[in-house]
């Protein structure tokens, strides 16, 4: 039996070192992003496990699967740049703080743009596009159909339903019912043209996943005593009690 030789095992164990260590930095990072909003802890984890169900649905090669699964948890990385004042205020914003909050996408492409590696090429875009809608009718572009990345349509649904079945400051969580309903059939805020149709048909057939997502995610932030718990903001609870839509024209 040929014997490996030990200084490729050295090189393969140091780039699966350096890896991890990428991986825990962008999820680090995140996870700073995260801190400033009122979100739980659990959302960008979960934001990345929709994506990735969402690109496996579409027949999207597992590499791509898994590279949107961890660019996604970026996504929200330029409320870095929002002031806390806005950011962080628990009443209804005024227009020109809409306009400022409005701002993330663009700062958030900022701080990925430039990057010689696919991971952040694509986080890039993501951040960027998360907000568009296949419409035409989102920001910061107004872009509209298949000018929106595949990326950034797939977790443009992905956040509109965490969003959704999320407990903010501006509204109460909603059940997972409910919230298919409102994705699939709309509401007064949001409608099913804002989706990429295929995208939308792939939620359709998928969404028991979704709820279970999330139901397990919950758990983990709850329960668990190390990182995860370590990084979860303060609880909110007695700001969430569906007080009239602080961000209600961007869910």
């Amino acid at each position: 039996m040929k014997k490996e030789n030990p200084a490729n095992v050295i090189v393969v164990q140091a780039i699966e070192r350096q890896k991890k260590m990428s991986i825990e930095i962008i999820e680090r990072l995140a996870a700073a992003a995260q801190m400033r909003d009122e979100e739980t802890g659990g959302h960008i984890t979960r934001i990345g496990d929709y994506a990735r169900m969402i690109a496996r649905r579409l027949g999207m090669p597992e590499d791509y699967a898994e590279m949107i699964a961890l660019a996604a948890t970026m996504h929200d990385i330029g409320k870095i740049g929002i002031p806390d004042s806005i950011l962080l205020k628990p009443a209804r914003l005024t227009s020109q703080e809409l306009d400022i909050i409005k701002t993330h996408p663009v700062i958030g492409e900022r701080i990925l743009s430039g990057s010689s590696y696919p991971l952040l090429q694509m986080a890039a875009s993501i951040a960027l596009t998360h907000h568009e809608r296949w419409d035409g009718s989102g920001y910061p572009y107004g872009l509209a159909g298949e000018q929106i990345p595949l990326a950034g349509r797939i977790v443009m649904l992905a956040d509109q339903y965490d969003a959704l079945r999320s407990c903010r400051v501006y509204k109460p969580a909603l059940d997972h019912a409910t919230t298919c309903t409102i994705l699939l059939r709309g509401d007064a805020v949001t409608r099913p043209e804002h989706f990429d149709p295929s995208i939308l048909k792939m939620f359709r057939d998928i969404e028991p996943q979704f709820a279970e997502a999330f139901t397990v995610q919950g758990k983990l932030v709850l329960t668990a005593p190390g990182r995860t718990a370590a990084l979860r903001p303060p609880a909110l609870a007695p700001l969430c009690e569906g007080r009239a839509g602080r961000f209600a024209a961007l869910v």
